[in-house]
């Protein structure tokens, strides 16, 4: 899949590291592609986890993006349905959320992708959850999603099924590591987020 968002509520004074403009001659999900680097961050030091970058569109808080990886990566990311005309994407450190040691966060470049009703990929996009910490149900720091993906099911009768999972790292408790390692093989949590089934036409049938 191009993409899943993740999103936490909240948002402070910030520091601008980046603004990008684009143009849609029609309505369409939108995906950005941000390369990004954060030579201060690193997720095993106590301080320096992350720098916390918001999201905003046309002056309205998007998201959050978590730089994590400390080396130039890209970070693909929906930023959702959008109307025809110009509009402006801005991001920037937001000092509340970020590590207080982490810094020396740079944004490369922002490749912005339009994905038009019919365009491969569309229906999907326009199914994928947003992902929202729940106030006062987490501490500051917790599990950072890392990958999320779609798998798309052919039913019968023309239905299709959308299911929709994330990997999140392995911080915040739940099940021991010894257990996660001795079960699975791995370190990381994995967990189906959303699965919504479509008719023929594309109307929702069910939401899990």
């Amino acid at each position: 899949m191009p993409g899943a968002l993740f999103a936490c509520l909240g948002l402070a004074t910030a520091a601008s590291l980046h603004e990008e403009g684009f143009r849609l001659e029609r309505g369409a999900e939108v995906v950005a592609t941000v390369t990004a680097s954060c030579e201060r961050c690193d997720w095993g030091q106590a301080g320096r986890e992350a720098v916390v970058v918001a999201l905003v569109v046309d002056g309205v808080h998007s998201q959050h993006l978590i730089l994590f990886r400390g080396v130039t990566a890209d970070y693909r990311v929906l930023l959702g349905p959008f109307g025809a005309g110009a509009h402006r994407l801005t991001l920037a450190r937001d000092p509340e959320q970020s590590s207080p040691g982490a810094g020396g966060a740079r944004i490369e470049r922002v490749l912005v992708e339009a994905v038009a009703p019919g365009d491969p990929g569309h229906e999907e996009l326009a199914h994928a959850p947003f992902l929202h910490t729940r106030p006062g149900s987490l501490e500051r720091f917790s599990d950072v999603p890392l990958l999320a993906w779609v798998e798309r099911r052919a039913l019968a009768g023309g239905r299709v099924e959308l299911v929709y999972s994330v990997v999140f790292s392995h911080e915040d408790g739940g099940t021991p590591l010894d257990r996660l390692m001795a079960t699975w093989g791995r370190a990381t949590d994995i967990e189906l987020v959303y699965a919504v089934e479509l008719d023929a036409q594309g109307r929702i049938r069910r939401e899990d």
